[in-house]
């Protein structure tokens, strides 16, 4: 088994599906859960990751396309290429600044269809052939309320200053730009981050 990732609910590991190069995407059983809630929480998580990624694909998004899925497993197509978490720091300038342009561009498509990620890491996302493609959809779902567009960005800006904490100051500027520039209701949303972020430094303050 060539195992590309163990997570918390999935194994994925490396296929072949039809003769071509897939992930298997498997929803591994929780001992801790009862039974039946453990099966219908595991086909209600897989059919909704299906589905928001066909929804995503169809609106022109750069998602791994889903070639086959059951109750508790998604065949997916294989994105060669490297994390732009593995990538981030090694690229130019120029090209860094391309990078943050089209991870903003790809985020405002998905909130303008009314999909919220869940996930938005630059693990979960591979700059290849000069697209960003955008991964696991695990967490996914539909809104297009501006508090969980916000969560989605504040998710986002997050990761970036965890993983790439030298390249922060850079690299959230250009962000909300760029997501402003993409998306027509960017403002609102831009506010509610701002009132997410006044929220956790609060919280912080008070836990300290």
């Amino acid at each position: 088994m060539n195992i590309l990732k163990r997570g918390a609910e999935a194994l994925l590991t490396l296929e072949e599906k039809d003769g071509r190069p897939a992930v298997l995407k498997q929803r591994l059983a929780k001992g801790y859960r009862q039974p039946e809630l453990d099966q219908r929480l595991r086909k209600l998580r897989t059919r909704n990751e299906a589905r928001m990624l066909g929804q995503a694909r169809r609106a022109g998004l750069d998602v791994p396309a889903v070639m086959a899925d059951d109750d508790y497993r998604i065949w997916l197509e294989r994105i060669a290429g490297r994390t732009l978490k593995e990538t981030l720091a090694g690229l130019g300038k120029q090209e860094r600044l391309s990078a943050y342009g089209f991870m903003a561009s790809a985020v405002a498509k998905l909130h303008a269809v009314g999909i919220v990620h869940g996930d938005l890491t630059t693990s979960n996302m591979i700059l290849a052939g000069g697209k960003l493609w955008l991964l696991d959809f695990g967490l996914a779902k539909s809104s297009r309320k501006a508090e969980d567009q916000a969560t989605d960005l504040y998710l986002l800006l997050e990761a970036v200053r965890a993983s790439h904490h030298s390249l922060y100051a850079e690299a959230a500027p250009r962000l909300l730009n760029a997501y402003r520039d993409n998306y027509e209701q960017a403002n609102a949303v831009i506010n509610r981050l701002a009132e997410i972020e006044k929220r956790r430094r609060y919280k912080a303050k008070a836990d300290a």
